[in-house]
């Protein structure tokens, strides 16, 4: 055989491993992430349309369905920047939130379980959450709803994921909620969300300035 029917060959071979099949579930996770990337490069595109389009994406490899992005001021307060999912009162209500640092580290009022590095699960019967704050779920006449199975998610059940910046200053993060299977996400949804959270940070850097 000649050599450059070899090299035909073994073209043929490489073109038909990496190019052809269907993508599977983790390879559609990173395109999605790569196109999310080269989308807020765009001089294009404005602040919240770059919130957005991360809750987007977080949205195409979960199961959540309701997502929001804080992020930390100018002036050394944190609030809710981006929200999809939400009803319209539920989003008026969490733009009038406004946290310190202080509450941002404050595990003793909501009392959170660590469940990775980055991530915190607030369960619904530890009521995480301030009096007059109920409005800011979706459905709150639901929040004292008793949870059926372990593996439930319910109304008042959230995953935070803290998204951390120079020294480890906290610059933003992630409230999910809401799964649309009503269970509780995976391990290796959460896992992917945290990552992602990690791909986030210098763009929320360049946002804070």
């Amino acid at each position: 055989m000649k050599a450059r029917e070899k090299d035909k060959g073994q073209e043929k071979f490489l073109l038909e491993k990496y190019t052809s099949g269907s993508p599977d579930h983790f390879e559609s996770f990173l395109r999605g992430i790569m196109k999310f990337l080269n989308d807020s490069k765009s001089p294009d595109k404005d602040i919240q349309f770059k919130l957005i389009s991360a809750l987007l994406t977080i949205q195409s490899f979960t199961k959540f369905k309701e997502l929001t992005l804080g992020l930390k001021d100018p002036d050394g307060l944190y609030r809710f920047k981006a929200m999809i999912g939400f009803r319209d009162e539920a989003i008026a209500s969490r733009k009038e939130i406004v946290y310190t640092n202080e509450d941002m580290k404050d595990i003793f009022s909501y009392r959170p379980i660590n469940i990775c590095r980055f991530s915190q699960f607030h369960i619904s019967e530890r009521k995480p959450f301030k009096p007059g704050m109920e409005n800011t779920y979706n459905k709150p006449e639901l929040l004292e709803m008793q949870r059926r199975h372990p593996d439930d998610m319910i109304e008042g059940d959230y995953l935070e994921i803290i998204i951390h910046g120079k020294a480890q200053s906290i610059i933003g993060w992630l409230e999910l909620s809401g799964t649309c299977d009503q269970k509780l996400p995976s391990r290796e949804s959460v896992l992917k969300t945290e990552f992602f959270s990690t791909c986030l940070t210098p763009i929320l850097q360049r946002i804070n300035g």
